[in-house]
């Protein structure tokens, strides 16, 4: 008995949820990237393969010979192109965050629908890394609605520059109309036209008074416009702001979710290895009833048990901190907090 009281007590690392997690992510990215790889390879092959079949016969040279529909021909063969290009917008913009090997096939081909001048923006703003296949969809999908929504405010603009500048022209050639007749006006007053020129000169009395009227008109109208424009404009920007504005909250709200989910998870296994912890030593304190040193092996045995746990949750906080330093460092203050309150209870 005293040799078992004696003895040295090592911690042994446990295989926990933790650990099995992050061996099956380090699998998937290996997965993706084989996959990635493989996917470029397959769609050059294809290429290759396009030249030499016959006019029209593509689609069932594809189906025959390797059960592959049009489509998805088309995307390997798009994958290949884009990513396995070095001049490509696409490789450009993921490799200054990231390299292939984040990407899986599904990510990459979807990346393809953002536009080559806005890629690079995208996964600046984007973690396209740790967004799922929906959420990058969605992504892409607000992104082109925004598009749209801006092309199209944007061609009211130009459709009403287009007849702001047809009423300025048509102002300016009224103007100059009713420029020329009252000076004929002014000259028949004076006599220096003949009477017939005169005469028609009255007659086109009322014709002026029409023009001004006219001219009239095309300035309300000019003003309209340009007040529409100024007014579509001032909309087009506000809602780019509040689609910017949107992106922020649902990136922090989600955010947030996430580091409140690490909290309550982190909780839920410290509780649960505190109830381990409990039940070891209560089997300890069972088995060595009647052992003088009781204490002794009840104190180590819990000592080594909080020191796995203390090691768990050191390695947890430093692997999050690679990721997103901020939370880390949120857990690591929650964690101090959980070690003092236990330090004051003792």
């Amino acid at each position: 008995m005293e040799n078992i009281i004696e003895a040295d007590f090592k911690v042994v690392q446990e295989r926990t949820l933790d650990i099995i997690a992050t061996e099956i992510k380090t699998i998937d990215n290996h997965v993706c990237q084989v996959a990635l790889n493989g996917a470029i390879e397959i769609g050059a092959k294809l290429e290759e393969a396009k030249e030499k079949v016959g006019h029209g016969n593509w689609e069932n040279w594809c189906k025959e010979n390797l059960d592959y529909s049009k489509s998805q021909a088309e995307r390997f063969m798009k994958i290949s192109a884009e990513y396995g290009n070095e001049d490509s917008p696409y490789l450009s913009a993921i490799s200054k965050t990231y390299t292939c090997t984040d990407f899986s096939i599904s990510k990459a081909f979807r990346l393809l629908q953002v536009p080559e001048n806005e890629i690079e923006d995208f996964v600046e703003k984007n973690d396209v890394d740790t967004m799922k296949v929906r959420e990058l969809e969605n992504e892409i999908k607000r992104l082109k609605q925004e598009k749209e929504t801006a092309d199209e405010q944007l061609e009211n603009i130009d459709r009403l520059q287009s007849d702001l500048d047809t009423a300025m022209a048509e102002k300016e050639a009224t103007a100059k109309l009713l420029q020329d007749l009252q000076e004929k006006q002014k000259k028949a007053e004076n006599g220096e036209l003949p009477d017939d020129i005169k005469a028609e000169m009255l007659e086109r009395q009322n014709e002026i008074d029409k023009l001004k009227e006219s001219l009239d008109k095309s300035k309300a109208k000019e003003k309209k416009l340009k007040e529409e424009k100024d007014r579509i404009e001032a909309s087009r920007k506000e809602a780019i702001q509040e689609a910017e504005k949107k992106a922020r909250d649902e990136a922090a709200a989600t955010a947030q979710a996430e580091a409140e989910k690490v909290v309550a998870d982190t909780i839920e296994q410290l509780e649960k290895e505190t109830e381990e912890a409990k039940t070891r030593a209560a089997a300890a304190e069972n088995m060595l009833a009647m052992s003088a040193s009781e204490e002794v092996v009840i104190f180590k045995t819990k000592t080594a048990d909080l020191q796995k746990m203390v090691g768990e949750i050191k390695t947890s906080i430093h692997s999050l901190s690679e990721k997103d330093p901020e939370q880390a460092d949120k857990h690591r203050q929650v964690f101090k907090k959980v070690m003092q309150a236990l330090y004051d209870g003792i």
